[in-house]
């Protein structure tokens, strides 16, 4: 019986278990993809995902197992896919599920957009912290976002279009460059961590809070015919957490840091104590209102209702 030839990588010294495990991926299931590639080459691939290892294995060339060796060593390493996404920074924070319509006139992304068209790739979306929407200077943002894959686009005079997208998945951005005025980030995936025990309870609690706060919103904006019980809410605590966030009126801060949570129930949570301090307020206001007491804001950058919100 001819023996297959099997090769080793670089590992830490304190690993055997995995050098051992890996030293058993026979070589015909392993094929070295080289690294370098021609100008040409680079400019035809433009931004499309560029997925690189990073892990215990060292080596210039990405490797691509296949089969069930790729499977034994996923669970064996711990890595981190590298890809390149383009990036579009804007005044929202999008949230996977939720629909983002877009009007895209500047030249840049334009061929941004298009490029992502042709491809049938998504772009990322991160929040700006500074600068302005359509200024390339003084243009600052947060380094946690969600990309958006485009569902329908319609083109208009002078190559603008209307795009409708929809979040899909978060990721950390690691690196950025300029390419064609438009930034493309070197990112990785950002996601939850195993689902905790008391996720679905906490999500119980938030469903409940949900229907009552879509309920208090209707009545006070006067919507008649439509029933809140019968909207559909999902029953994950990961996609409840998420359309949630998505729904509440929070300030950008506050979205952007429950986006950047990795714990289904502790976003749950933290979703659950503002839908309570919004019926509390809300029920503040009516009283208030109701007693003919003074409802003037003591302070007119909070809003109606700075009297009733606890800055704590």
């Amino acid at each position: 019986m001819s023996q297959r030839r099997c090769v080793n990588r670089t590992f830490p010294p304190s690993n055997a278990t995995h050098k051992k495990t890996l030293a058993a991926v026979p070589i015909q299931e392993i094929r070295l993809l080289e690294t370098r590639t021609s100008a040409k080459e680079r400019l035809r691939q433009r931004h499309r995902p560029n997925i690189l290892p990073k892990s215990y294995i060292t080596c210039k060339a990405r490797i691509l197992i296949s089969g069930k060796a790729f499977a034994r060593c996923v669970k064996l390493f711990p890595f981190t896919m590298i890809f390149d996404l383009p990036l579009f920074p804007l005044n929202t924070v999008l949230f996977p599920g939720m629909n983002l319509p877009l009007h895209i006139f500047e030249p840049r992304y334009r061929l941004m957009i298009g490029r992502c068209l042709e491809e049938k790739s998504a772009f990322g979306v991160l929040l700006m912290t500074e600068g302005q929407e359509g200024r390339k200077a003084g243009v600052r943002h947060v380094e946690v976002g969600c990309t958006a894959r485009i569902t329908a686009h319609t083109n208009l005079a002078h190559g603008r279009m209307n795009i409708q997208a929809i979040g899909e998945r978060r990721f950390t951005l690691v690196s950025k460059r300029e390419q064609d005025e438009y930034l493309v980030g070197q990112c990785q995936w950002l996601d939850d961590e195993p689902l905790e025990i008391g996720a679905r309870d906490a999500a119980r609690l938030v469903q409940r809070a949900l229907r009552r706060y879509l309920e208090n919103l209707m009545e006070d904006v006067r919507i008649t015919g439509a029933d809140p019980n019968a909207i559909e809410l999902p029953n994950d605590p990961y996609h409840l957490s998420m359309w949630t966030a998505s729904l509440l009126s929070l300030t950008s801060p506050q979205k952007q840091n429950l986006l950047e949570i990795t714990s289904a129930q502790e976003r749950l949570e933290r979703e659950y104590s503002f839908l309570r301090r919004t019926e509390i307020v809300r029920q503040a206001w009516i009283e208030r209102k109701r007693d003919n007491l003074p409802t003037h804001p003591h302070d007119q950058q909070l809003g109606a209702l700075s009297q009733f919100i606890s800055l704590n």
